[in-house]
């Protein structure tokens, strides 16, 4: 996996600093993950697929730092990791078909109203 990211502090008061981080990378060893199951009672084994992921990853943190004299800095962190779902093709069409329908009906909806 490559990733790349950017990191920043800003001074907010005397004693008190913002960090924040932003990253993104790629995942070239993006498989589908594929598990294969049978039931206990009997009966055909079957596969089933796990989510297709985007080789895509996002990340984003914010902190706040106190620095003391005694050399210890209070700190705390929020990080958040995104790992983007891609929708497959007949999702993306059922979603823009609906889309064109929702807005066929808000036409005709607003040709009525007026």
């Amino acid at each position: 996996m490559a990733t790349a990211g950017l990191k920043g502090i800003c001074q907010i008061a005397r004693q008190a600093y913002l960090p924040a981080d932003a990253g993104i990378g790629y995942n070239a060893l993006n498989d589908r993950l594929q598990i294969s199951a049978a039931f206990a009672g009997g009966g055909d084994s079957f596969v089933t697929s796990g989510l297709s992921l985007s080789p895509w990853l996002y990340s984003a943190g914010l902190g706040l730092v106190a620095t003391r004299g005694d050399n210890v800095d209070p700190s705390g962190r929020y990080g958040v990791p995104s790992f983007p779902v891609r929708l497959s093709a007949a999702r993306r069409r059922r979603r823009s078909q609906g889309e064109d329908l929702n807005a066929k009906a808000g036409r005709s909806l607003d040709a009525s109203a007026v």
